[in-house]
């Protein structure tokens, strides 16, 4: 689940020649994902948002959540070195 982290999952459908729009399919904004990961976005010609690198996207938010875990670990710790 990727909405702690900020992003919000969308259904949304392909135009042809990039996919086929009878299909539907889940994914994320770039514009949004740009805000919290912008190393896993391309950007246009003008420096906008245009698409996810999901291979990017997944080390980034595997990181992240590694980090908030590591955390979470460590103030419990804390707070169990506290108590005694």
């Amino acid at each position: 689940d990727v909405r702690p982290l900020g992003l919000r999952p969308v259904s949304f459908r392909y135009v042809e020649p990039w996919g086929d729009p009878a299909e539907p399919r889940l994914g994320l904004i770039a514009e949004e994902v740009f805000e919290g990961f912008p190393g896993a976005v391309f950007l246009d010609a003008e420096g906008r948002p245009e698409a996810i690198e999901y291979r990017t996207l997944t080390r980034e938010l595997m990181e992240e959540s590694g980090a908030r875990a590591l955390g979470a670990i460590e103030a419990a710790t804390a707070r169990l070195a506290s108590a005694l």
